[in-house]
């Protein structure tokens, strides 16, 4: 056996890479099920990603009017504290 043949979630060993069936591809070992864990900072800056997409043009407007409560300076002040936490 020199590898495996992977399509969606099934895998077969095969002799050879010749041995692939159409839609197979081939991987010399078993592939780990599980990603790496995120680290820490990617998880962060992820965060910071769903905080920032929050901030819509409708929040800007309404933070531009004076009409937001003060949301758009509580979602920075997130965003900063996020950041921080990066350095």
């Amino acid at each position: 056996m020199t590898g495996f043949a992977i399509m969606g979630g099934s895998l077969r060993a095969i002799a050879s890479p010749d041995d692939l069936l159409p839609g197979e591809e081939f991987s010399p070992t078993i592939p780990d099920p599980w990603p790496p864990a995120p680290s820490a900072s990617d998880c962060i800056k992820q965060q910071i990603a769903d905080l920032e997409a929050q901030v819509t043009d409708r929040r800007m407007r309404e933070a531009v009017l004076g009409t937001d409560g003060g949301w758009l300076k509580e979602q920075d002040a997130k965003i900063s504290a996020l950041r921080a936490q990066l350095k």
